[in-house]
């Protein structure tokens, strides 16, 4: 049975507390293909819940999932498509495939039932379990990799910036976000 949907992947820009850009995209299997399209999600709604687990549905020999952007309530704001977004969406399922593929290898080379494992199969069992750690390593960069740049920082807080609450801004203390909010108002009013 082959499980197809939609779901977001690709969560970059990350300014904690406030919101993240993540990428829907159409998956098979769980692996992201198709980009349809890229989201700011505001965390500063969010209660502290995880994101909910996709809806299935069944339609003949397919099970359909939908994902949901972020947890209820956390409103979403599209935006034009995220080329980061879409290549660390990739580029995170690729590394996720090849960390599974390692360690189910390493683990068939040692225990394989039809034959007794030798020396030289212990030896490609650790190559591959290595390597497949050194895999767990290239996705763990993929996080700080994934932050905003100040200029792309300063562009995604003034998207937020009507929307986030006074209090809220205060309680933050982020500096940044003040001065960006404080940007486009003179923008505005040079206009």
């Amino acid at each position: 049975m082959w499980i197809v949907g939609a779901d977001f992947y690709g969560k970059v820009d990350r300014i904690p507390g406030i919101c993240h850009v993540r990428t829907r995209f159409l998956h098979v299997m769980f692996f992201p293909f198709v980009p349809t399209g890229s989201y700011l999600i505001h965390e500063w709604t969010a209660k502290r819940t995880s994101a909910a687990a996709p809806s299935i549905s069944a339609s003949d020999n397919f099970l359909i999932a939908e994902g949901e952007a972020a947890a209820q309530g956390a409103p979403t704001f599209r935006i034009g498509l995220s080329l980061k977004s879409i290549a660390f969406g990739w580029w995170r399922a690729l590394l996720v495939v090849a960390i599974l593929v390692c360690w189910s290898g390493a683990l068939e080379a040692v225990f394989e039932p039809k034959r007794r494992a030798n020396d030289k199969d212990v030896a490609i069992a650790w190559e591959m379990a290595g390597f497949g750690f050194v895999m767990c390593g290239v996705y763990a960069l993929t996080i700080p990799l994934g932050k905003p740049r100040s200029r792309r920082r300063e562009w995604l807080m003034r998207l937020v910036a009507e929307q986030i609450p006074p209090d809220l801004v205060e309680e933050l203390g982020d500096n940044n976000f003040a001065s960006s909010a404080g940007n486009s108002e003179s923008a505005e009013e040079r206009a």
